[in-house]
């Protein structure tokens, strides 16, 4: 950040080069070298909130359409010394409920899961598809066992929720035709205890583009059914013999 930039708009960003290939996004990433892209983030992420960072978001903006400015696949870590207001949000909902634990139960029950993973480790991570989400295609990922900080996850944990990402990116990138893509990684504030339940992180394919009705009403237009989206991630995920 600038030395003149406003109170309380200062922090730090860092940017990760996924590989010296020029061509080689994440889902096309080793399965070694993908755990080592999320290992190093959650490392840094560590460092920064350790350092007095209030929030720490790392993420991935993959092609032009999901907002990566730089052509070379890279990923992003932002650190903050707010809190910003989409974050207070998501944390006063987890203050009411496990809205994560909600989401899945209710991917569950309508046959959304993606991908379970390796359900014999310590730290099973699982995929699906939102029954409600903003976008299209969207999925997300997550450990059961995660606290609230993304910065405090287990080796374990970290290795868990990698393989199902970099399947799920995998998946991805087939049915879409390499569309474009973010992938946040839902984080609580350093601060945070109780009230964020668990950190998790989203895909969003960039399949749709935010039009007039949905700047006028904050109401999302979801063109791509979930049952749709799931059951062609999860054959792709067969087909890859992966799932």
């Amino acid at each position: 950040m600038a030395p003149d930039a406003a109170p309380g708009a200062t922090g730090a960003h860092e940017v990760v080069v996924l590989s010296p290939d020029h061509d080689r996004s994440f889902a096309r990433l080793t399965a070694a070298q993908a755990l080592e892209v999320v290992t190093v983030l959650r490392d840094r992420a560590r460092y920064h909130a350790d350092a007095g960072r209030r929030h720490v978001q790392a993420l991935i903006n993959y092609g032009r359409a999901a907002g990566a400015s730089i052509a070379h696949p890279h990923a992003q870590l932002l650190a903050l010394d707010i809190v910003p207001p989409g974050v207070l949000a998501a944390e006063a909902r987890f203050e009411v409920a496990d809205v994560l634990a909600a989401d899945r139960d209710v991917a569950v029950g309508r046959g959304l899961v993606v991908s379970d993973g390796d359900t014999s480790a310590a730290s099973a991570a699982s995929a699906w598809c939102p029954w409600a989400s903003p976008s299209p295609w969207l999925v997300r990922v997550a450990v059961p066992d995660a606290g609230p900080r993304f910065e405090l996850a287990t080796d374990e944990q970290v290795r868990a929720l990698t393989a199902v990402l970099h399947e799920v990116l995998g998946a991805v990138a087939e049915t879409l035709s390499d569309a474009p893509y973010n992938v946040v990684v839902q984080n609580g504030p350093t601060d945070s205890a109780a009230r964020w339940s668990r950190w998790y992180v989203e895909v969003v394919p960039r399949v749709s583009a935010v039009a007039g009705f949905e700047l006028g009403t904050g109401i999302f237009v979801n063109s791509a059914s979930p049952d749709a989206a799931a059951e062609q991630l999860s054959v792709a995920l067969q087909r890859a013999g992966r799932a």
